[in-house]
């Protein structure tokens, strides 16, 4: 078994097109996306509970990652995140939201659309590492804890690069790599003061700046906050026990968000869920009985 890329997606920091990339350069069993979980659901591809062979995965890459799907996976893992710029995300997610996403997800005012990206890197980063959240006394330590213990981790500046390296290092020799979900000069800008805009990054900014430093003094590195004690708490977690409650409950909380604001009969959805509900638990019961 080779290396498997388990990347935290942080939003508008270059993700979807290593997404898709990946998802171009390796059979359906071998990649899965959390970034839109309802995108699964529309195309038919399994949940991670639903992914028959789990160990078979190359790539997991998504928003919604967990330190709970670790111990499914097989092989050597390499763990990878982007970064950018703070304020220049926010700026991005703003145009993104109101010009490319679906309808629902376009903020009510200035305020929702600050308060819905306050401190969003260092959010992503600690949402799929609850165990390491919980072992620092603010977000903004446990976020570089988690950056520390990266395999690699890289600006959006150098995106094609550091897109590339990673596939390289899942055994993807001649990686296809496109810019996806650009928001550039589509959308209208930020409407507000910048000030506005790094109040609502400050732990962000700080994270950035920690890792710009890092940068700066190491020159060339996959991760230039690397830490190697760090990186073994991180690693240690494929080690726990299986958690399959958390990690449906964790999924499920992020789908019903996805197919709340995206369904337009949520009626007609609700019963589609019974159905695929109680066939699960019927197919379930039937096969022990079996046994």
């Amino acid at each position: 078994m080779g290396r498997v890329l388990f990347f935290v997606h942080v939003p508008k920091c270059a993700g979807m097109s290593l997404t898709n990339a990946l998802e171009r350069a390796l059979p359906p069993e071998a990649v899965y996306q959390s970034t839109s979980l309802i995108a699964n659901l529309r195309r038919g591809r399994p949940d991670f509970l639903e992914v028959a062979e789990p160990g078979a995965l190359r790539a997991v890459i998504g928003h919604w990652l967990h330190e709970a799907m670790l111990p499914y996976l097989k092989g050597d893992l390499l763990f990878a995140t982007s970064l950018r710029e703070p304020v220049a995300r926010i700026r991005s997610q703003y145009r993104f939201d109101m010009s490319l996403r679906a309808s629902g997800w376009q903020p009510e005012s200035r305020a929702a659309f600050l308060a819905r990206n306050r401190n969003v890197i260092c959010s992503f980063l600690l949402a799929p590492f609850p165990s390491i959240r919980r072992a620092h006394d603010t977000a903004l330590e446990g976020a570089k804890a988690v950056l520390a213990a990266l395999d690699h981790a890289f600006d959006i500046t150098g995106a094609s690069e550091g897109q590339a390296a990673l596939m390289r290092a899942i055994g993807i020799a001649a990686p296809e790599l496109r810019a996806e979900n650009v928001s550039a000069g589509r959308g209208p800008d930020w409407p507000g003061e910048a000030a506005e805009l790094r109040a609502a990054a400050g732990d962000d900014i700080a994270l950035y700046e920690w890792f710009r430093e890092g940068a700066a003094r190491q020159g060339a590195s996959a991760n230039p906050v690397f830490d190697p004690a760090a990186h073994r708490r991180l690693a240690a977690l494929r080690r726990s026990a299986y958690q399959p409650e958390v990690l449906a409950h964790y999924l499920a909380g992020k789908l019903a968000r996805e197919l709340q604001v995206e369904t337009l009969d949520a009626d007609r959805m609700q019963a589609r869920l019974f159905r695929r509900r109680i066939y699960a638990e019927a197919l379930h019961e039937a096969f022990i009985a079996l046994r």
